[in-house]
């Protein structure tokens, strides 16, 4: 593995406002290295869905192109596409769940359909990671029957479960208990430091994330511009 290779690569990309995202991005470049934390201060109005879909290969640019470990988005076929984002954990702004899949079947359903790793062995690291984010035990109801702070938890769970290559968190403390915040810090620090690149995306307002969380870059997303924050 070529630590120096930048796992995401965003090269002059624009794309546009539509019915799926209210904000659009105007040529960001930027490259990630395997282990970086990077932090985008968001205005609360701003809505980060755009960035994700785009980093995972879910959209393509109007302009530029995305690169994920080496690898073209645009030119994967649906089966390495799926493949490759199988490497991706997020957690999504707004709550993206299988309705008919109870909630522990949507936390594994990557591991089971993308690994070789035997069942028992991806439910026994799903339910430590629920236990290490204060969760008795993973959710085992259909999604509309889960509490909205439990079913947040639940969103880390599955976001952190398995080897991930690359993290992207869209205000994950929204509807999450206080208490939980400095689990999930905890748990992104760690996955770095254990070769994941992670992304977070919070609100401008909350600056103590930028102590707690480490981030070797912070940037303010506004308009369609991203800007480098100067840090003291």
């Amino acid at each position: 593995m070529d630590e120096e290779k930048p796992i995401l690569e965003l090269e002059s990309v624009g794309a546009a406002s539509g019915a799926e995202h209210d904000q659009g991005l105007a040529s960001l470049s930027l490259a990630l290295r395997r282990g970086e934390r990077l932090l985008i201060l968001l205005d609360p109005f701003e809505r980060p869905g755009l960035f994700g879909d785009l980093a995972s290969g879910l959209v393509e640019p109007d302009a530029g192109r995305v690169v994920f470990d080496g690898h073209d988005w645009a030119r994967l076929g649906p089966a390495r596409a799926a493949a490759a984002r199988a490497r991706i954990g997020r957690v999504y702004e707004r709550p993206l769940w299988v309705s008919n899949l109870d909630v522990d079947e949507n936390i594994t359903l990557v591991q089971r359909h993308f690994t070789t790793r035997p069942e028992p062995e991806i439910d026994a690291e799903a339910v430590a990671l629920a236990r290490s984010f204060g969760l008795e035990d993973l959710p085992r109801l259909r999604p509309a029957r889960v509490p909205p702070r439990d079913l947040r938890v639940a969103d880390w769970t599955r976001a952190f479960l398995g080897r991930r290559d690359l993290l992207i968190l869209e205000r994950p403390l929204r509807d999450a208990p206080p208490d939980k915040a400095a689990g999930l810090v905890r748990a992104a620090r760690a996955a770095s430091d254990r070769g994941a690149a992670v992304i977070w995306l919070q609100d401008a307002g909350d600056r103590n994330i930028v102590k707690e969380f480490e981030p070797a870059r912070v940037f303010e997303w506004a308009g369609a511009q991203w800007a480098p924050v100067e840090r003291n």
